[in-house]
C-alpha cells in the first residue's frame, strides 16, 4: 500500500492543482463511481481510504468531496473477494455457499449507499458527526508512526519523494509547469541538462533515472498492483490447503461457539468486533474477506457469521485510515482524522440500518442465496454478475450523471418501477400465492428468454471455453456433478439453508 501511494503521487504530482476543482470530484454521484473504479483497480479499499486521507490532510480536497469517494470504494473494494470465489468453479456446493457470501456483501454495500449517499448530499450527517468528533483533536501537534516503521527502510530503497516541493505545489506557492522543477522525486541527475550530481546522498532506485515522473509512477504501480494481487492469491491457497480434513471440523466448531447464558444476545456483537480487530491486526479488510471466502464455500463459517466478520471488518479498516490520519505534518491531524473516521461512520450507519432487525436483513439475505444457486446451477452467470456490478452498473450512473435533471430522473424512476415490480410479484409468487391471479401465479407466461437462463447456457458455456483457462474450469467432472446432486454433508446444506432464519 505504502508503494502505492508514492505511485500514485508520481503520477498525480503536477496534477493536484486540477483535481480540486475536476467535475468528477465536485459531482457526489460521479465522486462515487471514481472511487468504485479506483478501489477495483488497486483491489484495496485500504490503500484508497490512505490516499485519500493524505489529500485531505494536504488539502488537496476537502472532507465534503472525499465522503462519495470513499463511499464507491466500499463497492469497489469488494472486487478481489469476488474473483476469490472463482477458485471454487469446479464444486458447485461450495461455489454457491462463497458466492452468496460474496453477493451479500455487494447487496448490503449497494443499499447502504443508495441510503446514506443522497442523504449526505442534502443533510450531510457523515461529515457533521464526524467533524464533532474530532473537535478534540484540533490541538495535536505530535506525529504518531504505525506499520509504516516496519516499511520504511525498504520504501526508500525503492522510491524517495520529495514532501516539501509537493506541498508547495498544492499550495499553489510552485508551479510545476515552469522548468524550475521538473521532478518530485528526490534525483542525483537534472532531467532538463542531464547532469549527473556529484556526492549524491540519494541511493533509491531510481536516484540517476532519467525517467519521467509519470514512467516511474506507471512502474510502480503496476508492480504494487501485482505483488498485491500474487500476495492475495498466495493467501487463498495457503488457506485452501489448510482447511482440509480435521482442521476444518475444529475451525467448524469453533465458529459455531456462541456465548454462554445469558449473554448469549450478544454473540452477534462480539462476532462484528472480532472483525474489526483481525483488521486492526493485519490492516487490510480484503485480507480477511480473501480468508473467510473459501471458510464459507467448505461450509466452517456459516452464512450470517460471516456477513457479521465483514461488517466488523468494513469498519475496522478505519483503523489504517486513522494511522495514516496520525502520521500526517502536525497541525492537520484534524482534517485527516475527520476523513478516516468518516469511513467508520458510514459502515456503523449500514450496520445500524439493515443488521439489528432481522426482517429487514432477511430481504438481502434471500437475494444472496438465491444469487448464489443461480450461479452453482450456471457458473458463468458469475462473470456475468461481476461484469455487471462492477463496470456495467458504475457505467450507466456514470451516463446518467451527464444528463440533464428531468430524463435523469425519469430513467432511474422507471427501473426503480421496474424492479419493484419484479421483485414485489416474485415476493407474492413466494409468500402469498392465492392472492395472485393464476396466470401471475409463476413466470410462464413471458418467454422463457425473459424469466430463464436455460435458453443462454448453451452459447454462454460456448464463449466461457473459448476464455483462458476456460475449458478447465467449466468443463463438468464426476466429483462436480455428483457434491452438487447426491453429495453434500447434510449437516453443511441444511445450516446454509437455515443460515438466514438465524440472524439475530
Amino acid at each position: 500500500m505504502a508503494l502505492l501511494e508514492e505511485a500514485f503521487v508520481l503520477l498525480g504530482g503536477r496534477r493536484f492543482d486540477a483535481i480540486e476543482n475536476s467535475e468528477w470530484i465536485c459531482n457526489p454521484v460521479r465522486a462515487a463511481i471514481l472511487g468504485m473504479l479506483l478501489a477495483a483497480i488497486v483491489q484495496s479499499g485500504s490503500a484508497l481510504i490512505t490516499i485519500l486521507v493524505g489529500m485531505v490532510a494536504a488539502r488537496i480536497i476537502t472532507v465534503a468531496r472525499a465522503i462519495p469517494i470513499m463511499m464507491g470504494s466500499e463497492i469497489g473494494s469488494a472486487l478481489p473477494n469476488a474473483l476469490t470465489t472463482m477458485s471454487h468453479f469446479g464444486n458447485r456446493a461450495y461455489f454457491r455457499r462463497a458466492f452468496a457470501g460474496n453477493a451479500m456483501n455487494d447487496i448490503m454495500n449497494f443499499l447502504t449507499i443508495i441510503v446514506l449517499l443522497p442523504l449526505e448530499i442534502v443533510a450531510s450527517p457523515i461529515e457533521k458527526i464526524s467533524a464533532f468528533m474530532v473537535r478534540p483533536f484540533s490541538n495535536i501537534t505530535t506525529e504518531f508512526h504505525g506499520l509504516n516503521d516496519l516499511t520504511e527502510y525498504f520504501l526508500e530503497k525503492v522510491i524517495q519523494i520529495d514532501y516539501d516541493t509537493l506541498e508547495d505545489i498544492v499550495t499553489h506557492e510552485l508551479n510545476m509547469s515552469s522548468n524550475d522543477f521538473s521532478t518530485i522525486a528526490l534525483r542525483c541527475v537534472n532531467l532538463t541538462t542531464k547532469e549527473v550530481y556529484p556526492f549524491c546522498p540519494y541511493e533509491h532506485l531510481f536516484a540517476y533515472s532519467f525517467w519521467r515522473d509519470l514512467e516511474i509512477g506507471f512502474v510502480l504501480f503496476f508492480t504494487a498492483l501485482i505483488v498485491m494481487m500474487l500476495c492475495l492469491y498466495g493467501i487463498v491457497r495457503i488457506m485452501q490447503n489448510l482447511l482440509a480434513g480435521r482442521i476444518a471440523i475444529l475451525l467448524r466448531k469453533l465458529m459455531d461457539k456462541k456465548l454462554p447464558y445469558p449473554f448469549g444476545w450478544a454473540t452477534n456483537v462480539v462476532t462484528v468486533v472480532s472483525g474489526a480487530l483481525i483488521v486492526v491486526v493485519v490492516q487490510s479488510s480484503n485480507v480477511l474477506t480473501t480468508i473467510l471466502t473459501p471458510m464459507v464455500g467448505k461450509g466452517i463459517v456459516t452464512f450470517s457469521r460471516y456477513n457479521l466478520l465483514c461488517a466488523g471488518a468494513a469498519v475496522g479498516n478505519t483503523f489504517v485510515g486513522i494511522v495514516a490520519a496520525l502520521s500526517s505534518a502536525p497541525g492537520r491531524h484534524q482534517e485527516a482524522i475527520q476523513m478516516a473516521l468518516c469511513q467508520a461512520i458510514f459502515n456503523i450507519l449500514g450496520i445500524i440500518l439493515f443488521y439489528p432487525l432481522p426482517f429487514v436483513k432477511r430481504v438481502p439475505d434471500e437475494l444472496a442465496m438465491k444469487l448464489g444457486n443461480k450461479t452453482a446451477k450456471y457458473r458463468w452467470f458469475a462473470l456475468v454478475y461481476i461484469a455487471t456490478v462492477y463496470f456495467l452498473v458504475p457505467a450507466v450512473i456514470l451516463g446518467l450523471s451527464f444528463l440533464s435533471p428531468v430524463p435523469r430522473y425519469l430513467f432511474i424512476g422507471s427501473i426503480f418501477n421496474f424492479v419493484f415490480i419484479i421483485i414485489g410479484t416474485s415476493v407474492l409468487q413466494e409468500k402469498f400465492p392465492k392472492i395472485l391471479p393464476k396466470f401471475l401465479k409463476n413466470w410462464n407466461f413471458l418467454p422463457t428468454w425473459l424469466h430463464s437462463l436455460k435458453p443462454y447456457d448453451k452459447y454462454m458455456t460456448k464463449f466461457a471455453f473459448c476464455l483462458p483457462f476456460g475449458k478447465r474450469i467449466f468443463e463438468k467432472t464426476v466429483e462436480d456433478t455428483s457434491v452438487y446432486e447426491t453429495k453434500i454433508d447434510p449437516q453443511i446444506q441444511m445450516f446454509f439453508r437455515l443460515a438466514v432464519h438465524t440472524t439475530v
